[in-house]
């Protein structure tokens, strides 16, 4: 996708319609550029899509909320996601002569031909081929992570300016992937009871990386608060992902795409 994925958004809608899925949202990080590419090629092949962004939050937990029906023209959601795109590329070229220093040798024009893009993953995926890293979680874990020396924060809004984004842009605001905020159920109660007074609409029940007990959690605490129950893949490409599953076995069921057109 535009941001981090490793497909262009109309070559994602095939990959659905192949995968015979009938609906999927298009949530680059903090960009909506892709969408409009993915909403043709939905028409096209019978697959609706549904536009959306994934805002990354500026706190102290690691914290995303994906915004769904959103108004990908909205001139505040533009404005951010240009702003967002400068400062993500002065970033990454400042995280490459970082790792230069360190002796990992990245090649900034031949990754862009090679790629179509320079994103962290396209870091990522030439320092595997170089035999850098082995995998994209080592290269987290090791270069990319949060307080590594080649994290890229990018441009964050608070909480309660993000969901006012998603929102003022004709949206629904969902906490995304709650297990990577925190793994202490009160604290996690408390961020979701704090956001829901600055307007939060639903939390991402259905994830990856979920265990069973973990995603019967997070679904009781939608229901005691009242918020819609979602969820996703994170589908980025074959080695973070797979399109249409929230685990190995487990489609995400059909019903989330229900749930959030209720609350529109």
């Amino acid at each position: 996708m535009v941001s981090d994925g490793r497909y262009k958004p109309g070559e994602v809608v095939r990959m659905a319609k192949k995968l015979g899925l009938s609906s999927i949202a298009i949530t680059d990080h903090d960009s909506v550029f892709g969408v409009e590419e993915a909403i043709l090629e939905g028409i096209k092949l019978g697959v609706e899509v549904i536009p959306g962004i994934e805002v990354s939050v500026d706190c102290k937990n690691e914290m995303h909320i994906l915004g769904y029906f959103i108004d990908y023209k909205n001139e505040d959601l533009i404005k951010f996601a240009k702003e967002n795109e400068a400062i993500r590329k002065v970033e990454i070229r400042r995280c490459i002569i970082k790792l230069n220093r360190l002796g990992i040798v990245l090649n900034l024009r031949e990754i862009e031909e090679k790629y179509g893009k320079i994103t962290v993953n396209s870091l990522i995926g030439e320092m595997i081929n170089l035999r850098y890293v082995q995998n994209q979680q080592e290269a987290y874990d090791l270069y990319f992570g949060r307080g590594k020396i080649g994290y890229v924060k990018g441009y964050k809004l608070d909480p309660r300016k993000s969901i006012e984004l998603i929102k003022n842009s004709g949206g629904i605001a969902v906490l995304a992937h709650l297990s990577r905020i925190s793994r202490d159920e009160e604290e996690i109660e408390r961020i979701v009871k704090n956001l829901k007074e600055f307007g939060l609409d639903g939390l991402e029940g259905y994830y990856p990386a979920y265990t069973p007990e973990l995603q019967e959690y997070y679904i009781r605490l939608a229901n005691k608060y009242g918020l819609v129950v979602t969820g996703g893949s994170d589908f980025h490409d074959e080695f973070r992902g797979k399109m249409g599953y929230c685990s190995q076995s487990q489609c995400i069921p059909c019903f989330v795409v229900k749930n959030i057109k209720e609350k529109i």
